[in-house]
């Protein structure tokens, strides 16, 4: 019995070793999220219109959703999309999930909220999209964070 306490405690201690997902993987994720985040932003839209046309008349309609309500409650919708998402399964969305990656620190630790925070709000940055061409994408580097293979290594 003591052996196996010994086991299961080396285990908790040891670093966790990740494969680094590859730059195709991760383009699968963001297309795979894109798709996800306008099928969710337009479930919100759904909602708060059907909301406002059962509570309100149609002068007072039109006033609450004037120019630029509908560009905030997208980008609040994104937004929401990947910082839910990653902050409540630590570092999955619905890319990563299906393309078998997730996001951790970079010491491998699980993902926060506040990487998860951070992560959402890089992605509003001018051209971010952009950055993973390089070594690492802006919303990795300024969170601390890189996107690895949920296969451990062994």
């Amino acid at each position: 019995m003591n052996t196996a306490n010994n086991l299961i405690l080396d285990d908790l201690t040891q670093k966790i070793e990740y494969e680094e997902a590859g730059k195709g993987r991760r383009f699968a994720n963001s297309l795979i999220d894109i798709f996800c985040m306008y099928i969710f932003t337009f479930l919100i839209g759904m909602v708060i219109g059907l909301v406002l046309f059962i509570t309100s008349s149609k002068s007072q309609g039109d006033v609450l959703i004037g120019e630029g309500t509908d560009l905030l409650i997208g980008l609040l919708s994104a937004f929401s999309y990947f910082f839910l998402f990653e902050g409540l399964t630590k570092g999955r969305t619905m890319g990563k999930l299906i393309t078998g990656t997730k996001a951790v620190g970079e010491e491998g630790e699980p993902l926060t909220w506040k990487m998860a925070f951070i992560r959402s709000l890089v992605r509003f940055v001018p051209f971010e999209a952009f950055s993973f061409l390089g070594e690492q994408g802006f919303h990795d580097k300024w969170s601390k964070t890189e996107v690895v293979r949920t296969k451990r290594k062994a």
